[in-house]
């Protein structure tokens, strides 16, 4: 993690359905929500309210590959023009399956999939918050 990182921390598990989030105001990451992304300025409407409402300090948003990753540095950009918060990346491979993995250790995983959004940015903070 680089020192130039402040507390309270937001992660952002980007997703075009859904957008998973977590926070730590201390090195521990902890899942906070899921928010449909349904439409952009909606999105962008209620991250801030997130914003202000954990005073973040610093953003941590998932990096995957290919056209999603494409799609992420898209959504960064616009990020960017609405926050003077620095906003870091991370790769966030194999954060959902991580997720899922830790739920089925501990019997909560079942045949209806639950929304794992926003554990996959809870992995995806404290894996960055770890290094």
């Amino acid at each position: 993690m680089s020192s130039e990182v402040s507390f309270p921390v937001l992660a952002i598990d980007y997703g075009i359905k859904r957008v998973g989030l977590a926070v730590a105001e201390t090195p521990l990451a902890e899942p906070l929500m899921v928010l449909e992304n349904t439409s952009e300025a909606e999105l962008l409407k209620q991250l801030k309210t997130v914003f202000e409402q954990h005073h973040v300090q610093t953003i941590v948003v998932g990096l995957s590959e290919g056209e999603m990753a494409e799609r992420t540095q898209q959504f960064i950009a616009t990020l960017r023009s609405m926050t003077s918060v620095p906003i870091l990346t991370w790769d966030e491979t194999l954060t959902t399956h991580q997720a899922h993995h830790k739920l089925r250790q501990r019997g909560q995983a079942g045949p209806h999939r639950p929304v794992v959004d926003h554990l996959a940015a809870a992995e995806l903070l404290q894996d960055f918050l770890d290094s």
